[in-house]
């Protein structure tokens, strides 16, 4: 179960937030609630939650100068805006500050749970990770399996910078830092419950969404950009999202 902190200076809104959505069922404990920034701001540098649902205009400070402000802190937690303003500008300053998604009001739930659960696995997943590396910062009795580790854990920092590039391939990765392609995707499942396949991919698609929302190129350069062949990104696309690029450019462009 990871916490939430809820965030809207609007009570009915921040009530129609907290009960539209079955929280525990989607692995989430609403850990706060408030109609005051400076309270979540508060609660955050103290006890960081894994997530925080923000609204972007209230008195006292806007969500995105909590997010700036919690960023800069270096606060460890991820943000979810909801507005009730289509307005470029704040998506753009949203973006800079790495939100996960960008929601308008009113909400449309059937829509928001698939995200929301999105959110969940990310979470863990980075939690997976996180423990992974304090396991291997620990690990010092033996040589040879620390230096394996720690070529993992760089293995990783090269994927998440160089995702896009066409050499991004399991056998290159295996040649690169020197380990055996079968170790590889043995640590993969162990560690983040998914293959080396799935990872860059999800890489991928983040940024092909990202660029889609926010850029007006077209989408046979977003997928040579992110790595993919036009045809087979737009395959990939749909059935990652259930949607194609065109139709999930439509519908998050504010």
């Amino acid at each position: 179960m990871y916490s939430v902190y809820l965030l809207d200076d609007e009570p009915w809104a921040l009530k129609g937030l907290r009960n539209s959505f079955a929280w525990e069922k989607l692995g989430f404990n609403i850990a706060a609630q408030s109609s005051n920034p400076l309270e979540i701001h508060k609660l955050a540098k103290e006890t960081p939650p894994n997530l925080i649902i923000t609204d972007i205009r209230m008195p006292g400070m806007t969500g995105l100068e909590l997010i700036k402000s919690l960023r800069e802190l270096e606060v460890s937690c991820d943000f979810i805006i909801v507005s009730g303003f289509a307005d470029f500008s704040y998506a753009q300053q949203a973006m800079e500050y790495n939100v996960l998604n960008y929601i308008l009001k009113p909400i449309d739930i059937e829509k928001t749970i698939p995200l929301l659960q999105k959110v969940y696995a990310d979470i863990d997943r980075k939690q997976k990770l996180k423990h992974y590396s304090s396991q291997i910062s620990q690990s010092t009795n033996q040589h040879c399996n620390q230096q394996t580790n720690e070529n993992f854990n760089a293995m990783i920092e090269y994927i998440n910078g160089h995702f896009s590039s066409d050499e991004m391939s399991l056998h290159y990765m295996a040649d690169k830092f020197n380990l055996n392609s079968t170790y590889i995707c043995d640590l993969f499942k162990k560690t983040l419950s998914i293959t080396f396949n799935e990872y860059v991919t999800e890489l991928r698609l983040k940024k092909a969404c990202s660029m889609l929302a926010n850029t007006n190129l077209a989408v046979y350069e977003i997928a040579e950009q992110v790595g993919y062949k036009p045809y087979y990104f737009n395959t990939l696309f749909k059935k990652k999202y259930n949607t194609t690029p065109l139709k999930y450019r439509k519908e998050h462009t504010h």
